[in-house]
C-alpha cells in the first residue's frame, strides 16, 4: 500500500532516481531524475495517486522536462 508521508520521506533523503528503460533491449534508455522533479510532478499530479505513470506516459510528458545530458 502506498504511504505518502513515507514517499515525501524517501525523496527528502535522496538525491534523485536512475530510471532504465528496457523495452528495446539491447537498446537501454537511461534517465537521470533529480528528486525536485519528481516532487513537481507529484505536486502538480502528473503521477499517479500511487506516485507512478506508464512508460507511455513518462516518454510523452516527463521525460521532455528532463535536463539533456
Amino acid at each position: 500500500m502506498f504511504g505518502e508521508s513515507a514517499f515525501l520521506a524517501k525523496l527528502d533523503a535522496i538525491a534523485g532516481f536512475i530510471l532504465a528503460d528496457i523495452v528495446e533491449f539491447p537498446l537501454v534508455s537511461v534517465f537521470k531524475i533529480p528528486t525536485e522533479f519528481v516532487k513537481r510532478w507529484y505536486a502538480n499530479r502528473e503521477l499517479n495517486a500511487a506516485a507512478k505513470i506508464s512508460r507511455i506516459g513518462f516518454h510523452a510528458r516527463l521525460a521532455p522536462q528532463l535536463p539533456n545530458e
